[in-house]
């Protein structure tokens, strides 16, 4: 872990040609020992005491920065001591098991200091079930309050008075249960996320990766990833990029990678050219995962992984897809022997995802009812996408394999698949009609699309 602070603090000593124990006096501390732990690392100084030190020796913004090629580390509280102001929340909360923050993300306030982020979390009790969940790289201006579901007060009583909290003959007898009260869950707050001055914060909102929030507004309800908000209640303003960027970014997902490789990302993701971003994304998404043609070695896995997205359709409102044993095992091998069943793996060769692709016109094809095929060309068929969850990207190696083959592509879902009904949409694909499959003996529909390439 580097220890920039006390590096700093060090040489700026010796520039001075202060002792540790004059540097401790003028600064307000009872021993040098408190310098020396500082400029060992073994001690953090606060924000007042950095104000006080630029103050009384008229430092620059430069003269508390030593030069180095170190990256920041999250566990340090003040990441740069030239701005005493901002500081990695992380380091303040720890000890909070009810507010978890993400890695470099900030709280920057020069009236109280960064590390007074505790006190803009309010009606946060002990007793509070309620969480406060901030991810990663979020940048949180002065002023910010969380307002928490304990500020919430009985509304189904004639006065919203809270009696009970005064003590004495108006304690418990007639306090609220706890379903009386209004609670609306955790306060989620993405990743890369700009939260501006004075913002109000109400219990429960979520708000998406890459947002940002104007100041002074007052967020009242969800906000969704990558837009602009503002007001009294706060309102999307517009979008940030287009639904393809916008898209690009949530599965890859830059956050979440280890901080050399972030590193090796700002000229992506600090680039405003966006046409490059785009292709640099799509370029690291393809190369994540490759797709290769399934032998039978790879049936167990196959099988697990279907096992798997089964249970992932029934939590996720659709159980009648694919049942309790589609696709059945003769399918899947049948499959795999006409060389139709395709894997995708990691760089390791791991399995963590399966389809069927068919360059032969599908049966179930034939007739569309609400709507038509947007041409006769010829197509590929997908069919059968699974993953185990495991890694992003698995629906776009799928597609962009495809598209490697020069044709129009086709594909079908369930009314009840969400998931893959935005995933065609998000590749390309238009919602052209309803299709009849033979499901187990059993005419079922099905929304069919179709990405055309002519």
């Amino acid at each position: 872990m580097s220890n920039r602070l006390g590096e700093a603090l060090k040489a700026l000593r010796k520039k001075k040609h202060l002792s540790q124990d004059e540097l401790a006096k003028s600064l307000g501390y009872a021993s040098r020992s408190s310098i020396n732990k500082i400029e060992l690392g073994h001690k953090k100084m606060s924000y007042q005491k950095l104000v006080l030190l630029q103050n009384k020796y008229h430092l620059a913004f430069n003269d508390l920065v030593v030069a180095d090629n170190s990256l920041p580390h999250d566990k340090e509280m003040f990441p740069n001591p030239a701005i005493p102001s901002l500081c990695y929340i992380k380091s303040v909360v720890k000890d909070n098991p009810k507010i978890i923050v993400g890695d470099y993300t900030y709280y920057d306030d020069a009236i109280d200091g960064g590390d007074s982020f505790l006190r803009h979390v309010t009606h946060h009790y002990a007793f509070s079930t309620d969480r406060l969940i901030i991810g990663k790289y979020c940048a949180i201006a002065r002023g910010v309050e969380f307002v928490m579901n304990a500020a919430n007060h009985r509304m189904n009583a004639p006065s919203t008075y809270p009696f009970y909290i005064m003590g004495g003959k108006w304690g418990s007898a007639i306090a609220p249960v706890a379903s009386e009260l209004p609670n609306k869950g955790d306060t989620i707050i993405g990743n890369d996320v700009w939260i501006g001055q004075n913002v109000t914060i109400l219990p429960g909102v979520h708000i998406g990766d890459g947002a940002i929030i104007g100041l002074n507004s007052t967020v009242a309800s969800d906000i969704p990833a990558y837009t602009i908000a503002a007001g009294n209640p706060a309102r999307v303003i517009r979008k940030r990029f287009d639904d393809e960027l916008i898209n690009l970014l949530e599965e890859f997902a830059w956050w979440n990678k280890p901080i050399d490789e972030v590193d090796k990302l700002l000229k992506i993701i600090c680039n405003s050219d966006l046409t490059y971003v785009k292709s640099e994304l799509k370029k690291r998404l393809r190369n994540h995962l490759t797709v290769r043609k399934a032998t039978l070695k790879d049936f167990d896995t196959i099988i697990k992984i279907y096992v798997n997205a089964r249970k992932f359709m029934v939590k996720n409102g659709n159980p009648t897809q694919w049942g309790k044993s589609w696709p059945p095992h003769d399918v899947i091998k049948a499959s795999i022997k006409a060389n139709e069943t395709f894997v995708i793996i990691d760089k390791q060769k791991k399995i963590h995802g399966t389809f069927a692709l068919t360059l032969k016109p599908e049966p179930d094809y034939k007739v569309i009812k609400n709507g038509h095929w947007l041409n006769d060309y010829p197509y590929v068929t997908l069919h059968r996408l699974a993953s185990d969850f495991k890694v992003h990207g698995v629906a776009s190696a799928m597609f962009e394999f495809a598209d490697q083959f020069h044709l129009d592509v086709r594909g079908d879902t369930h009314q009840d698949n969400k998931i893959m009904q935005k995933q065609f949409t998000k590749h390309g694909f238009k919602h052209v009609g309803t299709i009849y499959i033979n499901h187990q003996g059993t005419l079922s529909p099905r929304l069919a699309y179709q990405k055309t390439l002519k």
